[in-house]
């Protein structure tokens, strides 16, 4: 899904009826300003946008200004927008749910492998959650292996396999308590207060969860740290044969 942010274009007529163009991209745009025009730079924006015209007044335009206080323009000219979408159409979310059933084969990978601390060791085993950076958007999978760092019950190998039954990604700190699996989640103090400091999150929710009959250890030499296999594509043929986690790549 392609979320389309707002590219706005608007006129500003003065008293004399000369007009002033206002060009809103993106709030990392530079803005440079001449005696009857401010317009913006592109500094490489890659998102699609969409572009319309509005006819202001020169002191609907100062208001507009004076009440943006330290944001941008551009960013108080979306939060407007969205604000008045949220009250037409209810709440607006860049949301989504990826159940992995519905997806073609040639779309989910098969296995990957994940590091965690004990915090998500415990936080998966007791809810079936797996909680990826939203720095970059996780892509489908259909199983993921587990490695757990030294603070782990199981240290220094991978010891857990879960099957994935859907993903969330884009969910903002809002809207956390209101998705199903994240309820009894939200209620554990063992965890909500650190989900909470959060501003967004994605996660995986597993069918099930089970522990490798025979884990597989880190052993030295080795190719792969553990800092580099995540997110790392592998096979169940090779997670169910590996001696050791460099048999996995």
């Amino acid at each position: 899904m392609i979320i389309q942010k707002l590219f706005i274009l608007y006129k500003i007529f003065n008293s004399n009826r000369k007009k002033n163009i206002l060009t809103l991209h993106s709030p990392n745009d530079i803005i440079t300003s001449t005696r009857n025009n401010i317009i913006w730079s592109i500094k490489g924006e890659t998102t699609m946008h969409k572009k319309f015209l509005l006819r202001i007044s020169e002191e609907q335009f100062r208001i507009l200004n004076d009440l943006s206080e330290n944001r941008s323009l551009n960013e108080y000219l979306n939060e407007i927008i969205n604000l008045h979408i949220e009250k037409v159409n209810g709440r607006y979310s860049r949301m989504e749910k990826i159940i992995i059933n519905d997806l073609q084969v040639s779309q989910v990978r098969e296995a990957v492998t994940v590091t965690q601390q004990k915090w998500y060791m415990d936080l998966l085993l007791k809810y079936n959650i797996y909680f990826f950076s939203s720095s970059k958007m996780v892509t489908p999978m259909m199983n993921i292996l587990f490695y757990g760092d030294s603070s782990c019950d199981f240290p220094n190998c991978i010891s857990h396999i879960g099957k994935v039954s859907h993903i969330y990604r884009h969910i903002a700190k809002n809207e956390m308590a209101s998705i199903p699996e994240l309820v009894n989640v939200m209620k554990d103090p063992n965890f909500s207060s650190e989900i909470m400091k959060w501003d967004d999150c994605q996660f995986v929710y597993f069918s099930e969860v089970k522990e490798l009959p025979r884990p597989i250890p880190l052993i030295k030499p080795y190719v792969h740290h553990p800092r580099t296999i995540v997110n790392n594509t592998t096979t169940m043929l090779k997670a169910l044969t590996a001696e050791k986690i460099d048999d996995l790549f």
